[in-house]
């Protein structure tokens, strides 16, 4: 999920988000922003850039030292950073070209978070057709994303002051590589998946649409999708079998139409607050059917099983008072403390170190230095 990748980097969810350059020709970017008068042709390969012949032009000994061409050196340092970290392509000295328009964005505090996901979600298609290709998109963001929930490195001592600097000091509980088999046994245990991440404090997710099962996401030239109604857990939120079936739309070739209705789309979308104290973590049975069969017939059988049984909840819960007053009174209790300004983290926090400690047992804890 964005929300996701954009608390690991430590960026505002209501942030406005980037859009890549689309244009065919991008050498008058290249001019205007990083000064390229000349020998922008051996650097701009059509929409890739020559990321070593970038570099030793802004390093030469003979490179201007004046005011405004420090700006473009340090603006041709975040392309750099951008290509190599965030948006990593199977070229190793050939970078994207269009996330110079990106690079302007952010002085604006645009998010590039739905680019990154977008670029990442179609390498994993790409790898799961063909487990030898590069990988690109950004593996970096991936890895953190992985190692946090399914506990490979240790919950921060003080989650509610947990920033997203604060990563690289915190100690990873397995080190180095293991066999297939340790990680079918390791994934096996009941507590091998964190799914909630309380310290990234993330405050809103984008809600499922309700004409159309997923939404969009813009990539450099070609769009993704994601399911939103199949990640409520990961949000606090029961998980539920959606109430249309997920089919993959496609991918779209990048147009600037498309462009504009998705960054009208996304400025506007409904969210769904995250909730402090999850109702809960695991997926009843009805939804393991669903998700795991093939066959149209019983996706749609689960999807009216779990139905049914929710309607005989709902009656058995109307038929006692007592459920009733409870229901209210646990209500108030967490409105008053989101009023506070005080998130109901604790029990959740108690959970994890229950879970925690449980983890270390099965795998003891190994310090990287």
């Amino acid at each position: 999920m964005p929300e996701e990748f954009g608390a690991i980097l430590g960026l505002s969810f209501h942030s406005s988000p980037a859009l890549p350059n689309l244009d065919a020709d991008l050498s008058r970017d290249f001019r205007d922003y990083l000064g390229l008068t000349n020998g922008v042709e051996g650097i701009l390969v059509g929409r890739n850039v020559d990321l070593c012949r970038l570099i030793a032009h802004f390093t030469s000994p003979s490179y201007p030292r004046t005011v405004i061409d420090f700006r473009y050196r340090k603006r041709a340092l975040v392309l750099c950073l951008l290509n190599r970290y965030l948006f990593v392509s199977s070229s190793a000295i050939m970078g994207h070209g269009c996330l110079l328009k990106v690079v302007k964005q952010m002085r604006n505090d645009c998010s590039p978070v739905p680019l990154i996901l977008a670029e990442t979600l179609h390498c994993l298609d790409a790898v799961s057709r063909d487990p030898e290709v590069s990988f690109s998109g950004s593996p970096l963001l991936l890895q953190v994303w992985l190692q946090e929930h399914m506990r490979l490195i240790e919950r921060p001592l003080d989650p509610m002051c947990y920033q997203a600097k604060n990563f690289a000091a915190r100690r990873r509980i397995i080190k180095g590589e293991q066999s297939l088999g340790y990680w079918r046994d390791f994934m096996s245990s009941a507590f091998a998946i964190r799914w909630i991440i309380s310290w990234w404090r993330i405050p809103a997710m984008t809600a499922p649409r309700s004409s159309i099962s997923y939404y969009q996401l813009p990539g450099l030239s070609h769009s993704s999708f994601i399911f939103p109604s199949c990640l409520l857990r990961q949000f606090g939120r029961r998980q539920r079998i959606p109430s249309r079936d997920t089919i993959s739309p496609g991918v779209q070739v990048m147009t600037d139409a498309h462009l504009r209705n998705w960054y009208q789309y996304w400025n506007a979308r409904q969210t769904l607050p995250v909730l402090g104290v999850p109702e809960t973590t695991y997926i009843s049975r009805e939804y393991r059917v669903w998700m795991l069969s093939p066959s149209a017939e019983e996706r749609e059988k689960a999807r009216g099983d779990e139905r049914r049984m929710r309607l005989d909840i709902i009656e058995m819960g109307r038929g006692s008072n007592t459920n009733q007053l409870g229901l209210k009174k646990r209500t108030l209790e967490t409105t008053n403390a989101c009023k506070s300004g005080k998130m109901v983290w604790k029990r959740k926090q108690d959970r994890d170190d229950a879970d925690d400690e449980a983890v270390k047992k099965v795998v003891p804890a190994k310090d990287t230095n």
